[in-house]
């Protein structure tokens, strides 16, 4: 396959510092706005030879922070303190209930979904199962990780889902044909008989000149709407976002963005940038209304006066945007993914795109709990059932989930016989989950 990313080059380019410590962790934790640590949060040591690092000083609760992959090569040392390899392989359920649910037998088994992403290598035994369209794509060999990690995010919570791929290229060179291909695709899927149950797509629609005065927001809740009344569930970012958000995570430490500190040097780099944008403001017109564009405008002018100015304009936006009030893991979690050189990579950090999967992939569960449930209704038992993080943040609970929705069957199945087989059913699967808890505990008892 030929890998349409930059992602190897990225990671040939990364420097890597001779001593990596719990201090060295920290600084990318906390200035990962700061574009020298932006490339070594996202990747990493993947594909690395830090055999010669000291890591002498790295706890291991620290180095679970690093993305690494199985092309990273480890001194012996390393390997007896930190076991890479065990945790490659520890980590392809990363959420620990999941491993409960799977076994139980709730694993989005006879859902039907549509992935709506890049193109990539599916050949692989870990997506033999998948429908794959590139109907697109002129070049057929063309490969891009992002596609390959969402899918590989949504088979690690519902492995059982039945899933097709539609495979179209983010960074094609047309995006107009691009947007109008996604639109085109999601207005044919509104007229088929044949519809998925949920379609999930790591990205918003984009702006189409033929819906001139129509933005991203308006288009997306007319295919909302559209879908839904063929029976179908449509999550793109612009969905998701009303509801969820994601958070970076390593146990119970969870932490929001707060960091927006760059050098004197990267800012004189974005002011050329800011200036462009500035002489160029007419391109964001179709995708901000008037007064979201005057805001973007007057942002952009307060950024040219200083390097504080810029820093205050960032947390600006970061505090103006709405966020969703759930947040999914989806930096610092633990799941090992194909990388685009075959091998394996345990992902430390990841961004929004990587949250989407993750709340398809658990409305995939909800469904196999409760055909009938919708999306808003999903997305209300996501708050309902929500963990309190230490820092106040509410997260994802997969285990909760399940066990409201069988409750909510169980009051329905009084009053509607249609639910009486449903209650039966996810009665169940929650029995089976049960058993597997009390196995469990009875294995940690013995030991």
């Amino acid at each position: 396959m030929q890998y349409k990313t930059d992602y190897w080059d990225i990671v040939d380019n990364i420097k890597i510092p001779k001593v990596i410590d719990d201090e060295f962790v920290k600084k990318i934790n906390e200035h990962y706005e700061n574009m020298q640590f932006s490339d070594i949060r996202s990747y990493g040591i993947c594909g690395k030879d830090v055999s010669e690092v000291d890591m002498s000083n790295l706890s291991y609760e620290k180095f679970l922070q690093l993305s690494f992959d199985s092309n990273t090569i480890f001194s012996k040392e390393q390997n007896e303190k930190f076991h890479p390899d065990k945790i490659l392989k520890e980590c392809e359920n990363y959420y620990r209930c999941m491993q409960y649910l799977h076994k139980a037998g709730i694993t989005g088994i006879g859902i039907n979904v549509l992935i709506v992403d890049t193109p990539f290598d599916h050949t692989s035994e870990q997506f033999k199962d998948i429908k794959y369209n590139d109907s697109f794509e002129e070049d057929k060999s063309m490969s891009h990780m992002h596609g390959m990690s969402v899918t590989s995010i949504f088979k690690h919570i519902a492995p059982e889902a039945n899933i097709s791929f539609d495979a179209s290229q983010a960074d094609c060179d047309d995006f107009e044909k691009f947007y109008q291909y996604r639109y085109n695709l999601l207005k044919n899927i509104c007229k088929d008989e044949n519809v998925p149950d949920i379609i999930s797509m790591s990205s918003s629609i984009g702006c189409i000149n033929i819906l001139k005065g129509k933005n991203e927001k308006e288009i997306s809740n007319e295919l909302v709407e559209e879908l839904k009344n063929k029976g179908c569930e449509f999550v793109d970012s612009i969905r998701f976002g009303k509801t969820f958000d994601q958070c970076n995570c390593y146990n119970e430490n969870y932490n929001k963005i707060d960091s927006f500190s760059i050098t004197d040097e990267e800012y004189e780099a974005l002011k050329i940038k800011i200036k462009e944008d500035l002489n160029n403001v007419g391109k964001f017109k179709d995708f901000y209304s008037e007064k979201e564009l005057n805001e973007r405008i007057e942002i952009l002018k307060n950024s040219l006066k200083s390097k504080e100015e810029y820093e205050n304009s960032l947390r600006k936006v970061n505090l103006s945007h709405k966020k969703g009030e759930i947040n999914i893991v989806s930096g610092g979690i633990t799941y090992t993914q194909n990388d685009c050189n075959g091998g394996k990579m345990y992902s430390a950090y990841a961004s929004r795109s990587w949250a989407i999967p993750q709340a398809s992939a658990m409305y995939a569960i909800a469904k196999q709990m409760d055909k009938n449930i919708t999306y808003d209704e999903f997305c209300e038992v996501c708050k309902n059932t929500a963990i309190e993080s230490p820092s106040n943040l509410k997260v994802i609970n997969p285990e909760g989930i399940v066990r409201q929705i069988n409750e909510q069957n169980r009051v329905k199945s009084q009053i509607d016989s249609r639910y009486v087989n449903i209650y039966n059913n996810s009665s169940k699967l929650i029995d089976n989950l049960d058993r597997v808890k009390e196995e469990k505990n009875r294995k940690n008892i013995q030991r």
